[in-house]
């Protein structure tokens, strides 16, 4: 069955319960308009800022857990909010699918959530990501015939179909994403009116590995030809300085009180950061 969302009354309690909650939403399939509940789990992400004392004492880290309930597989994974701007500044392509959802992906959001989209421009830039998503699709591609662990997803896939099918989806997605992001400036994560049944037959297996190939050298070759000609809608770096100050501000918005107790009142990001890094 095609779905879009989930009933949030279904989501288990504790993962919607998040101290310093950024914004909680959904990832993978959800996010991209090609979850099948036939092969799915449900994926989730949740982003916090971390209290002054955590800073101090090193305690941030990103966290990806898989939890079972009533036959349900949550997939959630969780970031803190200065590692999110540092793999937002590489291009990392999975993060700027998470800064680029619309709100209709986002079940939980603070005023911070708000201050970040408004500023997202800020982090759009062509040469990180071109470098990030070759990369990724590289090693994507690369391992189709790799099994992984006997018994694993991977495994069946690959004996059933000769390559790994929901690998091969992700690398086709991403190709026309990142193909278009570079012509247009526009970063299309959602692809259930534009092009989900191909990348649903693709991850069932109705594709074969001929077709498939084919299917993607033409994308990589539009990327490429894009990123030749030199001609984007967007910069081509980051700006770091507006993303310093934004980072400097949320976490001084969300850490007040604190920040006057632990630091007597005096926070400039630049100085903290080099002092306490996490």
């Amino acid at each position: 069955m095609r779905t879009r969302t989930i009933n949030e009354n279904t989501i288990p309690k504790e993962i919607l319960e998040l101290e310093g909650m950024v914004a909680i939403g959904y990832r993978g399939s959800l996010a991209t308009g090609t979850f099948t509940d036939k092969t799915d789990d449900v994926d989730l992400w949740r982003l916090r800022v971390g209290s002054i004392r955590e800073y101090i004492h090193k305690r941030m880290k990103t966290t990806h857990t898989m939890t079972e309930v009533d036959g349900v597989v949550w997939d959630v994974a969780s970031y803190e909010l200065r590692h999110f701007f540092n793999l937002l500044i590489k291009g990392n392509p999975n993060m700027i699918t998470l800064l680029m959802l619309s709100d209709e992906f986002i079940i939980r959001k603070d005023t911070l959530w708000h201050a970040i989209k408004g500023q997202q421009r800020h982090f759009l830039a062509v040469e990180p990501f071109y470098r990030a998503v070759t990369g990724f699709l590289k090693s994507q591609t690369g391992r189709l015939e790799n099994p992984g662990e006997p018994g694993g997803k991977a495994a069946g896939l690959v004996e059933a179909f000769g390559y790994n099918t929901h690998m091969a989806s992700h690398a086709l997605r991403w190709a026309k994403i990142a193909k278009e992001y570079l012509r247009d400036g526009v970063f299309e994560v959602d692809r259930f009116f534009l092009d989900s049944d191909e990348l649903i037959e693709v991850k069932e297996g109705k594709v074969s590995r001929r077709i498939f190939d084919s299917m993607l050298r033409h994308h990589m070759a539009g990327l490429k030809a894009r990123y030749i000609s030199g001609r984007f809608p967007i910069p081509c770096e980051p700006n770091k300085a507006e993303i310093d100050h934004l980072l400097e501000s949320l976490v001084l918005q969300a850490n007040r009180q604190e920040i006057e107790e632990v630091l007597g009142g005096n926070f400039t990001a630049p100085d903290f950061w080099a002092k306490y890094r996490t």
